[in-house]
């Protein structure tokens, strides 16, 4: 063989020999960053996972003042019963003027008990106005489980898409 035919022949030996190195170390890099891959999207489904099951705690501070403005309409016919006994204790002062004795002053007592028994029949119709303004402070706990949400199905799909 000659000198040219084994030169060419070398430098197709290390040309083999480089591209199946840089092809081992391709794989070797792809192996360790599926297996890296593999540990972090481990990690993140683990993060989303207690993420789902986390509750969202807060305090939602009211400080308002809440208008009403509006009428009661009131329309309404009652029947009231009355059923009362009027005590009566005076004394009743008469200045009768009598012939022959002249002007006299008499107090005459007056003693006794006058019943009243009926029923009074009463008709209300009117608006009545209510204007107020009604403060309102308060300080609401809230407490929001993830699990309860829109988005627990989301963060599921998550889960399972990454332990695949």
């Amino acid at each position: 063989m000659d000198k040219f035919a084994r030169t060419i022949a070398m430098i197709s030996i290390i040309l083999n020999v480089a591209v199946v190195s840089a092809l081992y170390y391709a794989y070797t890099e792809y192996r360790r960053a599926i297996v890296q891959l593999t540990q972090t999207s481990g990690q993140v489904a683990a993060a989303l996972t207690a993420l789902g099951n986390a509750e969202l705690k807060t305090t939602v501070k009211i400080d308002q003042v809440i208008q009403v403005r509006t009428s009661l309409p009131i329309n309404e016919n009652l029947v009231v019963p009355i059923d009362q006994n009027l005590a009566i204790d005076s004394i009743l002062q008469i200045n009768p003027t009598l012939p022959l004795v002249g002007p006299i002053k008499l107090e005459v007592p007056v003693k006794g008990t006058v019943p009243i028994k009926f029923s009074v029949p009463v008709s209300l119709s009117d608006n009545v106005p209510i204007s107020v303004d009604v403060p309102v402070k308060l300080d609401v706990p809230v407490a929001i489980r993830i699990a309860d949400t829109e988005l627990k199905p989301t963060i599921d799909a998550l889960v399972k898409a990454l332990e695949r």
